[in-house]
């Protein structure tokens, strides 16, 4: 697994080998559950964006079993890299259907201890990921070459089967998704036992 070391945040970076033997099977599932169940995050500035964090968990949803447990065991060597000596149980998965125009503001999820977002389908003009530094920028910043050891933020693209993996208090968004094509992505988080 690949860590890259942005602010004082770890953000663990890791590909699923198995990815194209299940893309084509989760993103239809998606996109017919899309058809069926309301969105939630209707209190989100960009309320707009399709998601199901509050009206449909993936948990338990045995089409999105293995790659659950896939993305549990890359929980478990985060946490290795870290020295975190926790147990974990997931609070919820849910996946977010990002189409011409639609972002996520900047958020953090308070409430759990890890976090993780999957990009399910995507591509590199697909919308970005950011995420910000907890340490806020100054008016006077000395001029500097930009690194892993003093960014504001960083981003990753939407490229299908990465995991990007954080602690849920680090704050992130989706910048707005210019083009006709479907951006998919899993969020997952993950709390104390």
């Amino acid at each position: 697994m690949q860590f890259d070391h942005w602010f004082p945040t770890i953000i663990g970076i890791k590909n699923n080998p198995k990815h194209k033997q299940v893309e084509t099977k989760l993103v239809k599932f998606c996109l017919d559950k899309k058809k069926k169940i309301k969105s939630g995050g209707s209190h989100w500035l960009s309320h707009e964006t399709y998601n199901t964090s509050t009206t449909y968990n993936l948990t338990y949803e045995p089409l999105f079993l293995n790659l659950n447990k896939w993305v549990y065991d890359q929980i478990v060597k985060y946490c290795h890299h870290m020295e975190y000596e926790v147990e974990l149980l997931c609070s919820g998965v849910w996946f977010n259907i990002y189409n011409k125009g639609d972002y996520q503001e900047y958020h953090r999820h308070a409430k759990d201890c890890i976090s993780a977002i999957y990009i399910l389908s995507g591509h590199k003009k697909a919308a970005k990921i950011y995420f910000r530094s907890p340490i806020l920028e100054t008016a006077q910043e000395p001029k500097i070459k930009i690194n892993d050891k003093n960014a504001y933020r960083a981003h990753y693209e939407a490229l299908p089967g990465n995991l990007l993996i954080f602690r849920s208090n680090t704050e992130h968004a989706v910048e707005k998704h210019l083009i006709a094509d479907k951006r998919i992505t899993l969020a997952y988080n993950f709390r104390l036992k």
